[in-house]
């Protein structure tokens, strides 16, 4: 048995024999507006998705900045992994709605 990636959070789906991080993983059903987020640099979080997040747990902008920064980026992870966790439960019940109309 294949041993789990070590990844942020480690919230992972089995896809064949490999673990891959949910956020990660292609959606058959899933639909795209094309919208893209800008970040003000390589490997930074688009400053919208970071107050959205911000702003999803009533934190208020001036205790924001004085939280830690890996205290902030485990607040935008758990709205990533919430988020695909959301869409992997769509993908799944489409899934299971198709194999129900073809029986």
């Amino acid at each position: 048995m294949c041993k789990p990636p070590r990844r942020f959070l480690g919230v992972t789906k089995r896809v064949g024999d490999l673990e891959q991080n949910i956020t990660r993983i292609e959606l058959e059903h899933g639909v795209s507006a094309g919208i893209r987020w800008r970040s003000l640099g390589a490997d930074m979080v688009p400053i919208f998705e970071e107050h959205t997040a911000r702003d999803e747990k009533g934190i208020r902008m001036k205790d924001w900045y004085t939280m830690e920064p890996m205290e902030r980026a485990i607040v935008i992870a758990v709205r990533r992994i919430s988020n695909a966790a959301k869409n992997h439960q769509a993908e799944a019940e489409i899934r299971a709605a198709k194999r129900t109309q073809r029986k």
